[in-house]
C-alpha cells in the first residue's frame, strides 16, 4: 500500500496553471509600469523629467523666434527621445552588471577622450567634441559621459575594498589617481570646468565612502591651490577670477574688466531682475534679442526663465530640481545594498552639483564658467548623460523596493534579517 497516492495529470495541469498565474502576478507587481503604485516614486520622478523637459523645449522655441524654423527645438526634442529610450534601457539593466563592467566603460572612455583630443572639433579654444554625423552637423561631448563613468567605477572600488578605505593610500590615492586620468585628459581638452566638477565627484564619493577627513581635506587643499595656479596661467580665466573678486570685494569692477568677462552674467541678472514677480510673459523678452545673454539657449538659459516667466517661473524649476534631489537622496538611503548607496549618492551629487552651480553663474554669486543647466540647457550629450543617471537610479529604486517588501513579507524578525543581509553582501563582493 502506497503512502502517497501519484497526482492525476488533471491535477498537475490545473496546479501548473495556477503556479503559472501566480508567477504572472507577481512579475506584474514587480513591474513599476503596470504597478506604480508599489513604486510612488517613478510618477514623481516621470513628472519632474516631462516638466523641465517642456520648460526647455519651450524655452528655446522663445530664443529661436518664429523666424528660427525650429530647427533647436526639434533637434532638441529628438535627443530628448533618444534620452528617454536610453533611460528605459539602462533602467532594465541591474546596477550590479554596470558596476562589473565599469573597469571596461573606464578603460574605453579614456579611449575615447583620446580620441578626442587627436581628431576632435575645436570651438571656442577648446577640443571638446566628436562629429559623429557630419551631415546633419551632430557633435558629441564625451567628457560629459565621464562622470557616470567615474560613480560607477568609484563605486564598485569602495565596495571591493571597502576594508582598506581607511588607508591614505588605498582610501585616498588610489580614487584620485582613478580620477586623475580622467581630469587630466579634459584638462587637455581645455576644460577647466568639467575637470574641477570630476575632482569634486571624486572628494564626494570619498566623503560618502568613509574616506579619512583630515587627509582628504589636506589634500583637496593641496590640490585646490595647485589647480587656481594653472587657471592664473590662463588669461581669460584668471580675468573672470580677478573680476569676480574685485566686484565682490570693492563691489565695483573696472568698465573695461566688466565688459569683458563679465558681460553674460551682467546681462543675465538684468534679464532675472527686469522678469520681477511674472515675467515678461512667453516671446517677450528682449535681453536675449540682440546677443545681450550671449549663450541664452545655453548656460544662460536661466535669465531667458527668469526674463519671461518671472521669479514664479524660476521657483518653479528650482522646486524640480530639489524634488528630484530629495528622491535621489531617499533612493540611496533605500537602497539595497552599499554600491547601490554610492551610485545613487553620487548621480545625487552630479545632477544636484551641476543645477547649483550653473544658478549660481547665472545669478553672479560664482565665476562664470560654462555648465549648462541639466534637462533645460540647449546640448544633446548634457541631456542624455543626465537620462542616462535617471534610470541608473530608477533601477536601483526598483531594487530597493523589491527588498523592502521581501523584508516586511519574511517570518524572519527584522533583526535575523539583517544578519542574513549582511552575510549575503559579504559573500557576494
Amino acid at each position: 500500500m502506497r503512502m502517497f497516492a501519484e497526482p492525476s495529470m488533471a491535477t498537475s495541469a490545473v496546479d501548473w496553471r495556477g503556479t503559472a498565474r501566480a508567477r504572472g502576478r507577481e512579475r506584474s507587481e514587480d513591474n513599476p509600469l503596470t504597478a506604480p503604485g508599489r513604486y510612488p516614486l517613478v510618477p514623481v520622478i516621470a513628472f519632474c523629467l516631462f516638466m523641465l523637459l517642456g520648460v526647455s523645449l519651450i524655452m528655446l522655441f522663445s530664443v529661436e523666434g518664429a523666424g528660427g524654423g525650429g530647427s533647436e527645438v526639434l533637434k532638441q526634442a529628438l535627443f530628448g527621445g533618444a534620452g528617454a529610450i536610453g533611460l528605459l534601457l539602462i533602467w532594465s539593466v541591474p546596477y550590479q552588471r554596470l558596476t562589473k563592467w565599469s573597469v571596461m566603460m573606464y578603460l574605453g572612455m579614456i579611449a575615447v577622450l583620446v580620441i578626442v583630443l587627436l581628431f576632435g572639433v575645436e570651438i571656442k579654444g577648446a577640443r571638446r567634441w566628436l562629429r559623429v554625423l557630419p551631415m546633419f552637423d551632430v557633435k558629441v561631448q564625451p567628457s560629459e559621459f565621464a562622470r557616470p563613468t567615474l560613480i560607477l567605477i568609484l563605486a564598485w572600488y569602495f565596495r571591493r575594498y571597502r576594508g582598506l578605505i581607511h588607508r591614505f593610500f588605498n582610501g585616498i590615492l588610489i580614487p584620485l589617481g582613478i580620477a586623475g586620468v580622467l581630469c587630466g585628459l579634459v584638462l587637455l581638452e581645455r576644460d577647466f570646468g568639467q575637470t574641477a566638477f570630476l575632482g569634486c565627484l571624486c572628494f564626494g564619493m570619498m566623503f560618502i565612502a568613509g574616506s579619512r577627513w583630515i587627509p582628504m581635506g589636506s589634500t583637496l587643499l593641496v590640490l585646490g591651490v595647485v589647480f587656481l595656479g594653472l587657471i592664473m596661467l590662463d588669461p581669460v580665466r584668471r580675468g573672470r577670477v580677478e573680476a569676480f573678486l574685485q566686484e565682490h570685494e570693492q563691489g565695483t569692477v573696472d568698465a573695461q574688466i566688466s565688459a569683458a568677462t563679465n558681460f553674460q552674467a551682467d546681462q543675465s541678472v538684468l534679464a532675472i531682475q527686469e522678469g520681477a514677480i511674472l515675467g515678461r510673459g512667453l516671446v517677450n523678452g528682449y535681453r536675449k534679442e540682440g546677443r545681450f545673454v550671449p549663450e541664452a539657449t545655453n548656460d544662460f538659459i536661466f535669465s531667458v526663465i527668469g526674463e519671461e516667466l518671472g521669479l514664479v517661473g524660476t521657483l518653479g524649476v528650482v522646486f524640480l530640481y530639489g524634488v528630484l534631489i530629495v528622491v535621489g537622496t531617499v533612493i540611496a538611503f533605500r537602497a539595497p545594498d552599499a554600491t547601490g548607496m554610492l551610485i545613487a549618492s553620487g548621480l545625487t551629487l552630479n545632477l544636484g552639483g551641476q543645477a547649483l552651480l550653473n544658478l549660481l553663474v547665472v545669478t553672479k554669486l560664482f565665476v562664470n564658467k560654462g555648465l549648462p543647466l541639466p534637462f533645460i540647457s540647449q546640448g544633446g550629450s548634457n541631456l542624455m548623460m543626465h537620462m542616462v543617471c535617471m534610470g541608473i537610479l530608477l533601477n536601483i529604486y526598483v531594487q530597493g523596493q523589491a527588498k523592502r517588501r521581501r523584508r516586511l513579507a519574511s517570518p524572519l524578525p527584522l533583526r535575523m534579517q539583517g544578519e542574513h543581509d549582511s552575510l549575503d553582501r559579504a559573500i557576494d563582493f
